[in-house]
């Protein structure tokens, strides 16, 4: 059920703000699952327009995860330098 959950409620570009949620809402099974398809799919979620919005802490966390799928290294500095430093 939480997979199915992940798969059909919660969309791509507002995954960054369901983990923030559960993450305060002590909901470790989402927690986990958000946390889990964020890795998986980093690139896809770094394009979004919730990205921005995640916790430098969390952020840290994700690019600590040895399991971060991504195209290559310039394409987690990109995402990252925008998140940490937004363009004017």
């Amino acid at each position: 059920m939480p997979r199915l959950l992940l798969q059909y409620l919660i969309f791509p570009s507002q995954v960054v703000s369901w983990l923030q949620f559960s993450t305060a809402a002590g909901h470790s099974v989402v927690d986990n699952l958000c946390r889990d398809f964020i890795a998986a799919n980093f690139s896809r979620i770094a394009d979004t327009i919730d990205f921005p919005n995640m916790e430098p802490e969390t952020l840290a966390y994700f690019l600590a995860r040895s399991d971060l799928v991504v195209k290559d290294e310039m394409e987690v500095f990109r995402s990252d330098s925008q998140q940490l430093f937004p363009p004017d």
